[in-house]
């Protein structure tokens, strides 16, 4: 069975020990353009917005480096709305980055930094961890994470 979670530090030990949740996979932000173009030709595909690979690497390069994947979906679902009122079955460039231009980035900051910094924590093989985040120093994890815990929690 699957535990899905943005907050593992707040799981009871029990449940995340090995025999119950071997593995432990932390899901980030897209890190690299690459990861964020992949990530919005993914998210096309899902919502049906028939968009043209050079307008989405486009976008992917404008937009916010910390974007997530329900962030780049709702961005795709509001320019394909736009394309559909304007009486296009595709959506249209213009829609995409218009819709792009105008969105505002929630402002949850050391909030997002926690859950990453959880993720990292309960991570159990560093196969799953970015490059940058590979060779964190688990004790330096750990402080971190207690500190923005302090804060928020």
């Amino acid at each position: 069975w699957f535990l899905l979670t943005c907050r593992p530090d707040l799981l009871p030990v029990d449940l995340k020990r090995q025999g119950r949740c071997e593995v432990h996979i932390p899901l980030f932000y897209p890190s690299t353009l690459e990861d964020r173009q992949s990530l919005f030709e993914v998210m096309a595909r899902k919502t049906g917005a028939n968009i043209a690979q050079d307008v989405l690497e486009e976008v992917a390069r404008n937009a916010a480096e910390r974007m997530s994947g329900a962030e780049i979906e709702g961005l795709l679902v509001r320019a394909r709305r736009r394309s559909l009122l304007e009486g296009s079955d595709q959506v249209r460039p213009q829609d995409l980055k218009s819709e792009l231009a105008e969105y505002l980035p929630p402002q949850y900051g050391e909030e997002i930094d926690l859950q990453i910094y959880a993720a990292i924590a309960e991570c159990t093989d560093r196969r799953f961890l970015p490059e940058d985040m590979k060779e964190l120093d688990r004790a330096e994890v750990s402080q971190r994470l207690a500190d923005l815990k302090r804060r928020w929690d």
